[in-house]
């Protein structure tokens, strides 16, 4: 067995993918900032066209097109649900922006096409709260805010009723999935509607409010083509 290369030190090499991603972060917030008014929902898409052409390809899968695809999914499951103009509003806005973190994301990380390390793993993680920071910058309201903060928040590990995530949260959750299911990512080729419909239905009520994917799987097909 050859001995490691002492000139790798993974512990520094730990630090300098953190110290681009707060480096980054600080960048997109003030991009936020920049592009924030009356309108948050203008201001997100102001904020997507101004990163989209310095975005590398897997960032900008995730951050547009991903986005894209998640806010029509998360409006569609909301008229479904019969929920109000606002929170319509809501679940398009969250959707739009519940990536925008993935832009102080290393490219090697997103687009791994293999597991990710823990040390990866921890850093991905963090995507959700910068979000939840960029949000803010942009004036969305806080529902939307925790909404993604939370979107990653299993629904049967926040225990009581009123510790889980909002519905806005619970909504983006599902859509989330299914857009990710049935596209194509550099560690699973797309899988069929049906398979994804399946997956989610197995995971209601532990990962995934029960009540949403019932919504969900009572959607006509068409309406669920991404």
């Amino acid at each position: 067995m050859s001995a490691m290369n002492p000139d790798i030190n993974p512990d520094k090499s730990q630090e300098v993918m953190w110290q681009t991603v707060w480096s980054k972060t600080r960048g997109l917030l003030h991009q936020a900032a920049l592009c924030a008014g009356p309108d948050p929902e203008q201001a997100a898409c102001q904020l997507i066209d101004r990163l989209a052409p310095h975005l590398a390809p897997a960032q900008r899968e995730h951050v547009v097109e991903h986005g894209r695809l998640v806010a029509e999914a998360a409006e569609r499951i909301g008229r479904r649900l019969r929920l109000s103009a606002e929170r319509l509003a809501g679940l398009r806005l969250a959707g739009l922006l519940h990536d925008i973190g993935k832009c102080a994301m290393p490219e090697a990380i997103l687009a791994a096409a293999r597991p990710l390390t823990p040390d990866e793993r921890e850093i991905i993680d963090t995507h959700a709260a910068i979000g939840a920071a960029v949000a803010a910058r942009l004036g969305a309201p806080r529902a939307v805010q925790e909404a993604i903060r939370d979107h990653h928040t299993t629904y049967g590990d926040a225990g009581i009723t009123w510790a889980r995530p909002g519905v806005i949260a619970r909504i983006l959750a599902v859509a989330d999935a299914l857009v990710a299911m049935t596209s194509a990512r550099p560690y699973a080729p797309s899988r069929p509607t049906a398979e994804a419909m399946l997956e989610l239905r197995d995971a209601a009520g532990g990962q995934f409010d029960p009540i949403v994917v019932q919504a969900v799987v009572a959607m006509p097909p068409v309406t669920l083509a991404a």
